[in-house]
């Protein structure tokens, strides 16, 4: 433990580290304190290998305070960034890919099987081969205070405001306004938070 700590660019007090877990690029991860990392996730800082990378950062992954990484998730930067704010959760058998950037605010839950993705393919050129395109990459922003069901789907350039509630299987393809609670695919926003059903 104090070998990997020392690897890391930052690592503050309490860190529970399970088994299998894998760092690329530790000297750019920071870590903030009481942070677990469970079974098998990964936390790998690497360049996008379709495009530029559009990011420049001293830290390329930063974990809050209380920060929650459940078994199996993957959070890979692909030249962009992935910043997780304090007393949030990721879900095992997550991906974040974060070559756009990811933004996650404090408090937030993300159930298990969640993809969030800051980055598509291009493959406008039905001349050229798709993986040689390179990629679009907008970023998302995730607000505070938001639930995030089981197997959702968020993609590249979404904001996401504070309060919001989304429902298990949604594919979140456009901005939802704070306190929306959403679902479908694509996600729509059903109601406010608060707001009574009829």
């Amino acid at each position: 433990m104090f070998f990997i700590k020392r690897k890391l660019g930052q690592c503050g007090k309490r860190l529970m580290l399970d088994k299998g877990v894998c760092f690329k690029s530790p000297n750019k991860i920071c870590i903030g304190n009481n942070v677990q990392l469970r079974a098998g996730c990964q936390l790998y800082v690497q360049n996008n290998t379709m495009d530029a990378d559009k990011f420049d950062c001293q830290f390329a992954i930063v974990l809050g305070d209380n920060v929650h990484i459940k078994e199996n998730a993957n959070l890979s930067t692909y030249g962009g960034y992935i910043h997780i704010g304090n007393n949030s959760n990721i879900g095992h058998n997550c991906a974040l890919y974060g070559q756009g950037g990811i933004e996650i605010g404090e408090n937030v839950l993300v159930g298990p099987n969640c993809s969030i993705i800051s980055g598509c393919h291009k493959f406008e050129d039905p001349n050229i081969l798709i993986n040689q395109q390179g990629t679009h990459d907008i970023g998302i922003k995730i607000g505070d205070d938001v639930w995030v069901g089981a197997n959702v789907s968020i993609l590249d350039g979404v904001n996401i405001g504070d309060g919001c509630v989304i429902g298990a299987g949604a594919v979140v393809t456009k901005d939802l306004p704070a306190y929306s609670i959403a679902y479908g695919s694509p996600a729509r926003v059903q109601r406010k938070r608060g707001e009574k059903l009829n």
